[in-house]
């Protein structure tokens, strides 16, 4: 259990629970401009483990996507999340993981009703957080592509 370089799921064999309570409110500003947020709060209950780990005792997303013209959408994202602990793998106590900040950013240029390119970033604050313990996340992602739907 002490190896760091492998990751050990561990589930909880006895009865557990999860209660969550979460809001979330979009707005249509304009045609063109839509608006949303989502609030969560969670709480955990274990039997045989002793938290549920690296799950987040909240959760805050703020989104947007403004469409310039006809052709060009623009796709904004912020992502919160907090309060996860994780299990230290050398005496099992429990340590507390940072919270994570995430902005995503999408640019895509509508070529028809289901033909599109787009380029998306993410995590363009470049941190290198811990969703799982020991387990970094990628910093900086730039995706490019094509999409068709059929």
């Amino acid at each position: 259990m002490s190896d760091t370089s492998k990751f050990v799921i561990v589930y909880d064999q006895g009865s557990s629970s999860q209660n969550s309570f979460t809001g979330t409110l979009g707005y249509d500003v304009t045609r063109s401009i839509n608006v949303g947020v989502l609030g969560a709060y969670y709480s955990y209950s274990t039997d045989q483990v002793m938290k549920a780990w690296h799950l987040p005792s909240y959760r805050i997303d703020l989104t947007g996507s403004f469409l310039f013209g006809q052709k060009i959408k623009l796709t904004t994202d912020l992502k919160l999340l907090g309060g996860m602990q994780a299990r230290n793998p050398s005496d099992g106590s429990a340590i507390d993981l940072s919270n994570i900040t995430n902005i995503d950013l999408g640019l895509h240029y509508l070529i028809s009703d289901r033909a599109s390119v787009f380029v998306n970033g993410y995590n363009l604050l470049g941190q290198s957080y811990q969703r799982y313990l020991y387990y970094s996340s990628r910093e900086l992602q730039l995706i490019a592509g094509l999409s068709y739907s059929f």
